[in-house]
């Protein structure tokens, strides 16, 4: 296969798996485990915060409610609500 050559989604899938193999895995105690790679779905046993927490602030708001707008002709939104962690807003925008 030459550089910039294109394949097929089969062919490329075939290359996959021609050079792809399955690593052996092991399990070992977690202070021995930085830098391995998990080999299963690790659950936790109870949800971090114990309520519902938002890690962003700001704004939102309808994508329909912007579709004309331009820099020429800016639309305004207003703040008719605010939604908390866990919950969707109500309307057209509102603070979150």
């Amino acid at each position: 296969m030459s550089k910039g050559h294109r394949v097929g989604f089969e062919e490329a899938l075939a290359i996959i798996r021609l050079h792809a193999f399955q690593l052996p895995h092991m399990t070992v105690p977690l202070d021995q485990a930085l830098g391995g790679i998990v080999a299963a779905d690790v659950k936790a046993q109870a949800d971090h915060p114990l309520f519902d927490m938002s890690a962003m602030d700001g704004y939102a708001f309808a994508a329909e409610s912007t579709r004309n707008a331009s820099r020429d002709h800016p639309v305004r939104l207003t703040v008719d609500g605010t939604s908390f962690a866990g919950h969707l807003p109500d309307g057209t925008a509102g603070g979150v």
